[in-house]
């Protein structure tokens, strides 16, 4: 059973002098004279659960570790610069085998299964934050992403011979890239010579229908990348970037006419940055930013920019909404709190002529290292970071709430329990009080569990703190396909009611 956050907002259920109230006045008493304590009251004296014996953290920073797996201290340098901006100690881990314990952030470039050697996942607290979610390989996979989604918008692969040359008879008409799982090496080639198992290990290619008639910028094919994250599953809650997106050009003007020239239609290791192609450099030279350029263009050639945002947002929340089963499932695997992982993922996308959006790849650990041309990157970079970490608590007053252990009057400052109830013609309805099994008590504040409170409490900080992000889910049922409703669990359908509320009461929840 994973862990569960200890309750932090603590309120009587019933104010008046009785009873009740002595064994309160008796806990508050040994509360001032030892630093642990645990006590337990029941329903009609107020919710006041166990409690674990701990240390006061006032005065420590918090500690982060970098983990980057491949010997590149280089690749996350804008973390460090970030993370230590914000105040906090970093520990150098000189050997994994040796791990410490008493950090509150690690960062990973590569998966965290690469340090299942090293760490007792079991072990790993609630206030312990892990920059990477167990089972998400079906998300960032790119052979997974194209072969098990039915989707409209992620143009189809193939991990097999067989398979592209039958779908080839039946469809004349189509090209097919061959590419490496890791989305380098794509060219186009005939599925009659396509070759999956032309490397060391046999199943390291995969073969995905080209898309045709791309959307080109000046002569130039390009693509362009969104910042999401995700901070929380079951509940699942998910934001994106919207302050800049990333932008990339093939080095040559678009031609598939030689498919040995990949410089004129793939866009991979070697490109142009967004920085250097001249229509966007001139607004990034008068202060403005690649998502400027990006919208000026789309205006320029008649585009609906609502309809492109649109379907930005429909491709992310419909993409991450299948894939969340796969990293509870991860997380019940390794036995660690739900509480404990966040990530940040970049989605790289590209439109066709006719302005239809497709889903290219999503990128576990992005690139966020800028250096040569890429410059300006580098500000957009420590910005996504700076607005991810400030939407977890990082750098902030929500640190101490969601990085060590809890604190009842900062809990009761930032997130008094005022500011998350809903449905008062309900709640205050004496039928509540009686009975919490009733559907329409399951918001009232006494009825709800302290892992719902807790979870509660984490959406309003990170809505209140969110920056340049905005939340694509939990959003009202409208804004969801109608397919994908019906799969949604009961525990996100709470929510998204929950929010829906909130939207009412406070117009940041909107």
């Amino acid at each position: 059973m994973l862990e569960e956050r200890p309750e932090v907002v603590i309120q009587p259920h019933n104010r008046r002098w009785n009873i009740c109230s002595v064994p309160l006045i008796i806990a508050l008493f040994a509360a001032a004279l030892i630093p642990f304590y645990s006590n337990y009251f029941n329903r009609n004296c107020g919710e006041f659960q166990e409690l674990e014996a701990r240390e006061s953290n006032q005065g420590t920073k918090l500690k982060y570790i970098l983990y980057d797996g491949i010997n590149r201290s280089d690749i996350l340098i804008a973390v460090d610069r970030v993370l230590s901006r914000l105040g906090l100690e970093k520990i150098v881990v000189e050997d994994p085998s040796n791990f410490p314990a008493n950090w509150n952030l690690l960062w990973s470039f590569k998966h965290q299964e690469t340090l299942k050697s090293y760490i007792n996942w079991s072990s790993i607290k609630y206030h312990q934050k892990i920059n990477h979610f167990p089972g998400n390989y079906m998300l960032v996979s790119k052979s997974y992403l194209t072969t098990q989604d039915d989707f409209d918008f992620i143009p189809k692969g193939f991990l097999n011979s067989e398979e592209v040359q039958e779908y080839a008879a039946e469809h004349p008409e189509k090209r097919f890239v061959l590419k490496l799982k890791s989305n380098r090496g794509v060219k186009l080639v005939s599925p009659s010579e396509m070759n999956f198992t032309d490397t060391v290990a046999l199943d390291d290619y995969f073969a995905q229908e080209y898309l045709e008639d791309p959307l080109l910028w000046d002569g130039y094919k390009f693509d362009f990348s969104i910042f999401v994250v995700i901070t929380s599953v079951n509940p699942l809650r998910f934001y994106y970037y919207n302050k800049n997106v990333n932008l990339r050009f093939c080095l040559k003007p678009y031609s598939t006419a030689n498919i040995s020239d990949v410089d004129a239609y793939v866009i991979g290791t070697n490109h142009t940055a967004g920085q250097k192609f001249p229509y966007v450099e001139r607004y990034i030279e008068a202060g403005y930013t690649y998502r400027d350029a990006f919208e000026g263009y789309i205006k320029e050639i008649g585009g609906d920019l609502d309809n492109i945002w649109q379907q930005v947002e429909n491709v992310i929340r419909s993409t991450v909404l299948t894939k969340e089963e796969y990293m509870i499932n991860g997380i019940n695997r390794v036995k660690a709190p739900k509480y404990s992982f966040f990530e940040l993922y970049r989605f790289d996308m590209i439109f066709d002529k006719n302005l239809k959006l497709y889903l290219i790849e999503v990128n576990m650990s992005p690139n966020i290292l800028a250096i040569r041309d890429k410059i300006h990157n580098k500000f957009m970079f420590e910005n996504v970071l700076f607005n991810l970490f400030s939407m977890i608590g990082v750098g902030t007053v929500y640190e101490k709430l969601n990085f060590t252990f809890p604190d009842y009057d900062v809990e009761s400052m930032v997130a008094y329990h005022d500011a998350m109830t809903v449905k008062p013609e309900i709640c205050l309805n004496p039928s509540c009080n009686d009975n919490c099994d009733v559907d329409d008590c399951k918001f009232c504040w006494s009825c709800l569990r302290s892992s719902k409170k807790f979870e509660m409490i984490q959406a309003l900080h990170e809505q209140m703190n969110r920056g340049h992000f905005t939340r694509l889910f939990p959003v009202d049922k409208e804004k969801i396909d109608e397919i994908l409703w019906e799969e949604i669990t009961p525990v996100n359908k709470f929510y998204i009611e929950w929010f829906h509320e909130m939207c009412k009461k406070n117009e940041h929840f909107c």
